[in-house]
């Protein structure tokens, strides 16, 4: 600027949109600057269109000089239409984690797609009584089943188990091995991460390499949902899935039919079926998001068809995104600012319900059923089994800091519809005295509306024990609140 230069910005789009005359002439300059020496191009490496991977590699780690070039594919092979998920009645399908829970189950809709050979491998090569069944009744209705003992994180026995089965026959292949070790991430240690990531990222490295050059249908490996937006608590299995995921891509890149498929929430089949009846935040999370363990298999025929085939994952669930977004706040972010666009109508449904079931009840039936509601948020916040929050312990010991009580706040209110001042929480109130402070402005005690914080302030002008305060000394607290609110704003 001390030289008295200036500057100027121009929109290169708008001129070319909109002066395309003046652009043409421009770009023919340019051009003939380039033919006569004058303009020469800037340093660049280039690459084909196929090893675009390689381009985004090199750019990644910083180690190119000047542009990266990527030429586009001149052809696109010809590939055949599928005709949904193939199974060949003639070969062998192998499912890994087959054995019982979901694995079982996959190995019986191959069977019912007409599969007639099946081998079911896990690292305990055992199964429990109500599995044994099924796969009784897998070899009844003429299915030849084979229960292996394999762990899939040992190449070795990868390989030598291949051998064993011979390559040629075996034409599928899924990987549904699993652990679980949950816990909040300050608590994962190695342990906990080597016990998850184990089955899942070794088992598909040693299944890329023991496969390589197999004429196969398929490699179907099993994910989680949880991929698309986190899950508390299970940091190592997200994980883990997340390099699934990654590994399904790079087999399809080199030519292996890869498939990774982010399962949501199965009802009759595997982990939630198993612990849901016995868990109260499992039921509630996931009791209207289940679907069965066929009706989401039957959707691979889609994801075999479609383009998710191409990117080498897909995922098949079924969300209430409203409910998601209450539990998750990841998906609060911008990303899926989209989705679920009826929830609010929905939550305003269900507030208006429960608002309506306590009208008319009396006053300690009223309190203990918000009491419950509060409970229930603070577990959520805190992401803790609801019976280990004591509705009678000051939130500052049961471990909520100044913006989980801001978070409980916003649920409560739009939950129950309610104004409910920050003032009213504060470190040393208990959950049960939380509940006893909002149930007035739920069943509305006074004839006239009372603004959330002037309640919350009256309480604070009774004595400690304004919890035990009837409804008579509520009342008068509340009313020598407002009068001195009328002095202070000079109102009668």
């Amino acid at each position: 600027m001390r030289r008295n230069l200036s500057y100027f910005g121009v929109d290169v789009d708008q001129l070319i949109g909109e002066h395309t005359d003046l652009a043409q002439q421009m770009f023919d300059k340019v051009l003939e600057l380039f033919r006569q020496g004058e303009l020469v191009p800037l340093p660049y490496r280039l690459f084909a269109g196929k090893r675009v991977q390689d381009a985004f590699r090199l750019m990644q780690r910083s180690g190119h000089i000047g542009k990266v070039v990527v030429t586009p594919v001149r052809s696109v092979p010809n590939v055949a239409p599928s005709s949904g998920f193939v199974v060949d009645p003639a070969g062998v399908h192998v499912v890994i984690g087959g054995t019982g829970g979901f694995g079982l189950a996959t190995a019986e809709w191959l069977a019912g797609r007409g599969a007639t050979r099946l081998i079911l491998a896990s690292r305990s090569g055992q199964s429990s009584e109500a599995d044994l069944e099924k796969i009784k009744h897998l070899q009844e209705s003429g299915v030849e089943v084979a229960i292996e003992r394999l762990d899939i994180a040992d190449r070795p026995s990868v390989e030598q188990a291949l051998r064993r089965w011979d390559h040629a026959k075996v034409k599928g292949i899924v990987h549904a091995a699993m652990v679980l070790d949950d816990r909040l991430i300050e608590r994962i240690d190695t342990e906990a991460m080597e016990k998850v990531l184990r089955p899942k990222v070794a088992g598909a490295l040693n299944l890329e390499a023991a496969v390589d050059g197999m004429d196969l249908d398929y490699v179907l490996l099993f994910s989680s949902a949880t991929t698309l937006f986190g899950n508390p608590g299970q940091y190592n299995y997200v994980a883990a899935n997340g390099f699934v995921e990654g590994m399904a891509r790079r087999m399809r890149a080199r030519g292996i039919p890869g498939l990774a498929a982010a399962w949501g929430g199965i009802e009759d089949a595997g982990y939630l079926a198993r612990n849901m009846a016995s868990d109260t935040t499992l039921k509630r999370r996931f009791a209207g998001n289940l679907i069965s363990a066929r009706t989401a298999l039957n959707v691979l025929d889609a994801a075999v068809d479609g383009p998710m085939a191409m990117t080498g994952s897909c995922a098949i669930a079924r969300v209430d995104w409203a409910m998601a977004k209450r539990e998750l706040a990841a998906l609060r972010a911008p990303l899926f600012s989209s989705i679920a666009t009826d929830g609010a109508a929905r939550q305003s449904a269900e507030a208006a319900a429960v608002l309506e079931r306590l009208k008319g009840r009396p006053i300690e039936e009223v309190i203990d059923a918000l009491a419950d509601i509060v409970v229930e948020e603070i577990a959520r916040v805190l992401r803790l089994p609801i019976k280990e929050v004591d509705r009678h312990r000051p939130l500052a010991e049961i471990g909520m800091d100044s913006l989980m009580m801001l978070e409980l706040r916003n649920t409560v209110e739009s939950s129950l519809q309610i104004e409910l001042p920050m003032l009213s929480l504060s470190s040393g109130i208990t959950p049960a005295e939380v509940a006893r402070r909002i149930a007035p402005l739920v069943i509305g005690d006074n004839q006239q509306p009372v603004p959330g914080t002037i309640v919350a302030m009256s309480t604070h002008h009774i004595a400690v024990d304004a919890v035990a305060a009837d409804a008579t000394e509520r009342t008068a607290a509340v009313k020598a609140v407002m009068m001195k609110v009328r002095e202070m704003d000079g109102s009668s």
